[in-house]
């Protein structure tokens, strides 16, 4: 054992806390050790650890009152003037149970270790007594004033701490415990001497009869040693007596009141069993003892949930449930006698560890704390198969998983599961099949047969999604059934959302029936099934969810009449369990990796893509508004869709759907040279040609807006940007790129225009209007002014904006 180990071993505490003394300037200071958000450390095997440790040594302090029950206790002699090695003699001629450590104060620590756990109060009991035998005592010290002798302190006491032995302090180990002939004990000697003198709740008893007479001077100190060594010694308890009074009473009591003594003993047993107030056992429970023994041994409370565990049953219950089950073997309500009962089993709650599962051991511990492991195999016995015997399972699973990589793929997953129990899969296996009871619930039926009923789930996805997610808490495989989601892509997506975490993650929040919530670590693996090929929304790199399709229709009914009856009466899943435990799992399959990546996926993830998707796939496939241009501005395309194709939900899923169909965003916008504007634009196709220029210059040079008016775009721009959209063409061909034809011709003109060219004829006097020779009318800087003084814009209800309000002339 490591030093910690031993520590840990020697003074166990109470858990939830304790103190440490570290290093503050010159000097030292004792705190109860806290983390950096201010919030208690509690007592572990690690804290232990820093007691020990030689490069930052803190030496920590622990409670030994365990609800109300400790496994060792200690009388502090805080007093540096008691000499250490005559009380140790006097420890030693009494043969009391004690061992004597040096301590901080530079007085003394007697410490009783305890096989099992003591009840505080007689553990206090008797060490009262051996104080005063003893005759050891504290000194309180004020300034300026002699120290007065005290009562020293004896632990437990309250929720106080004590300090441990065997600290580093200035360069060398302190505090060490003292052997029989005043040597000082290494830590490992230390224990080796500890294991020899703990104590049980029977062997304390003896010590009693060092109190049976009140002490109130040498000559009762005497006479209850002379009781004590009569019932130890009966040979020589006299020759010990004298020997004690002469080596350890100061002054020795005279001879003749010790004769005294020994002639009172000689004369009288004393009834010493009355005086401890020893119980005889009852009728009832001399009855009873073995049905005690046995119900003390299976019935074990659980503090997180407030129940009470039968091993016998492998079931939790009420105390109402306990007290009316044993109350048959016990006189008073069985709970209270649990209650009384210093060697009961108490543990902190149940645990489901099939990695930690040791045959016939249902408690494990963890960090100082117990827990009940509530995990067990299933007993369904292992057979080698013969080809017979297992030919239905490889036909089943041939057939819905007609794929061999992917066959192998599955059973490296079933491998898993049942020759490494515990261990968490990060990903699951979602089988779609287009007809309904093709096998998928035989195969799991089989499984859960394999595993135990008990290690296995069938739940609906409302459940799944339930927040109490009760089936986490104790379960090794879950199938997910009948998958089937609204025709609806946030539900959808919701699904998976919910679904990710418990098989990506060990610990959850859940919330047990008629239980608290709580955090549990969770090693539940996954099978899904669905008829629906988009019953989940997966992303196309999707890395949770391997996925296999079967699209045949239903074998034979004979065959599944088979499989059943052989599953039910025969060995079919006798032999499965052993193919599965011997099978070796292949080399690529990692249960903390990722996915198999099947065609099977790509399909779902289409189908069970968001509406807008799919939306946008159909536009751009068609070369259909608003998906004619290169260049699109993402904003001017979600109001498109919105107005015109009735697409729903966010902008943010227009931006998704584009990037995944190949679509690149340029930039973070550039200032429109037209409008002043800062459009967000993407390239929808011949990406690599606008990626080559700049944001602002495709912006102004390759970009036309849906809505020329509302972004300041003329025919004259319009024909410039298609004169350098004729660049894409001879680009992307020299660099190996195939090009894809935009609509650049015939070009839907602006909304304020009827075609190519202007107006010729005035709309006020109808005459016609020089085109050539008259000038841009100043107010909209578009149209050409009339000699009579009017202008396109000044029509009513001309779409063509005027530069300004009023004419600058």
């Amino acid at each position: 054992m490591t030093p910690q180990e031993i520590l840990k071993d020697l003074f166990p505490g109470d858990t939830s806390r304790f103190i440490w003394t570290q290093k503050n300037g010159a000097g030292y200071r004792t705190e109860y050790a806290k983390d950096k958000e201010d919030k208690y450390i509690p007592l572990t095997k690690e804290a232990y650890s820093i007691h020990t440790d030689f490069d930052n040594p803190k030496g920590i302090g622990v409670c030994p009152n365990i609800n109300g029950y400790c496994k060792f206790t200690t009388i502090d002699i805080d007093n540096p003037r008691v000499n250490i090695k005559k009380l140790n003699q006097r420890i030693q001629i009494l043969g009391l149970p004690l061992v004597v450590y040096k301590s901080k104060s530079k007085g003394a620590h007697l410490v009783m270790e305890f096989k099992e756990l003591v009840e505080v109060k007689k553990a206090l009991k008797v060490m009262k007594i051996f104080q005063k035998v003893l005759d050891c005592w504290s000194l309180k010290v004020k300034p300026g004033v002699e120290p007065v002798q005290v009562m020293p302190e004896i632990f437990p006491k309250g929720d106080n701490r004590i300090n441990l032995p065997y600290f580093y302090y200035n360069g060398e180990i302190t505090r060490k415990a003292l052997g029989p002939k005043d040597e000082e004990l290494t830590v490992y000697e230390a224990h080796e001497r500890a294991e020899l003198l703990r104590q049980d709740n029977t062997s304390i008893n003896l010590y009693y009869l060092l109190g049976t007479k009140g002490i109130n001077g040498q000559y009762d100190i005497n006479f209850n040693v002379a009781l004590y060594y009569k019932r130890r010694e009966p040979e020589n308890w006299k020759e010990l007596l004298k020997k004690f009074n002469e080596e350890h009473i100061v002054p020795p009591t005279e001879d003749k009141w010790i004769e005294h003594i020994v002639s009172s003993h000689d004369k009288k047993d004393y009834d010493w069993q009355k005086e401890l107030g020893k119980k005889e056992p009852s009728a009832h429970d001399l009855i009873y003892e073995n049905e005690q023994t046995e119900f003390f041994k299976n019935v074990w409370y659980v503090k997180k949930d407030d129940r009470f565990w039968d091993n016998s049953t492998n079931d939790e219950y009420k105390k109402e449930a306990i007290n009316i089950a044993y109350g048959k073997i016990f006189e008073a309500p069985v709970v209270k006698k649990f209650q009384s009962n210093p060697n009961a089993i108490i543990v902190e709650r149940f645990v489901y560890r099939p990695d930690l599962y040791k045959p016939g051991e249902k408690i494990i511990e963890e960090n100082g704390l117990k827990y009940i492991n509530t995990y067990w195999p299933s007993d369904l016995e292992s057979i080698k198969p013969t080809p017979d015997l297992i030919r239905p399972f490889f036909v089943l699973l041939s057939f819905l998983v007609p794929n061999k990589i992917e066959r192998e793929w599955l059973l490296d997953f079933l491998c898993t599961i049942v020759q490494y129990p515990g261990r968490k899969i990060r990903h699951s296996i979602l089988i779609y099949s287009k007809e309904f009871q093709i096998g998928k619930s035989s195969l799991f039926k089989l499984i859960m047969k394999v595993l135990g009923l008990h290690n296995c789930s069938v739940i609906g996805p409302n459940q799944a999604t339930d927040k109490g997610k009760g089936f986490l808490v104790n379960k090794q495989l879950v199938l997910i059934d009948e998958i089937k989601s609204k025709d609806d892509w946030g539900e959808r997506n919701t699904l998976l959302n919910d679904l990710k975490p418990m098989m990506t993650e060990d610990l959850h929040e859940v919330r047990p029936l008629w239980k608290d919530y709580r955090t549990v670590r969770t090693c539940t693996n996954y099978f899904l099934f669905t008829n629906y090929e988009n019953a989940i929304s997966l992303p196309q790199n999707e890395v949770r969810y391997t996925v296999f399709e079967n699209l045949s229709k239903r074998m034979e009914d004979k065959f599944y009449a088979d499989f059943h009856k052989q599953l039910k009466e025969g060995l079919l899943a006798n032999v499965v369990k052993y193919y599965l435990q011997k099978r070796t799992i292949s080399e690529n399959f990692k249960a903390e990796g990722t996915n198999l990546k099947t065609k099977a996926l790509a399909k779902m993830s289409e189908e069970g893509a968001h509406e807008t998707y799919k939306e946008v796939k159909r536009l751009m496939t068609e070369r259909s508004a608003p998906f004619e241009q290169d260049v699109v501005s993402i904003n001017e395309v979600w109001a498109h869709l919105r107005k015109n194709n009735g697409v729903r939900g966010r902008s943010n899923e227009l931006a998704k759907a584009m990037e995944k169909l190949g679509c690149v965003r340029l930039g973070d916008g550039a200032r429109h040279v037209h409008s002043g504007r800062y459009p967000t634009l993407w390239a929808v196709r011949n990406v690599e040609f606008y990626l080559s220029k700049t944001t602002k210059e495709v912006t102004d040079d390759y970009w036309i807006p849906l809505d020329c008016l509302a972004w300041g775009i003329r025919e004259a721009e319009i024909g410039m940007i298609n004169s350098h959209l004729k660049e894409v063409e001879p680009y992307m061909e020299s660099i190996g790129k195939p090009f894809d034809k935009s609509v650049y011709e015939n070009e839907t003109p602006p909304p304020f225009a009827k075609s190519k060219f202007r107006e010729t004829v005035c709309w006020s006097c109808r005459k016609e209007i020089d085109t050539e020779s008259n000038e841009k009318c100043p107010e909209c800087n578009y149209a050409i002014r009339c000699t009579c003084g009017m202008c396109a814009c000044d029509k009513p209800g001309s779409k063509i904006p005027k530069k300004y309000e009023d004419p600058p002339f």
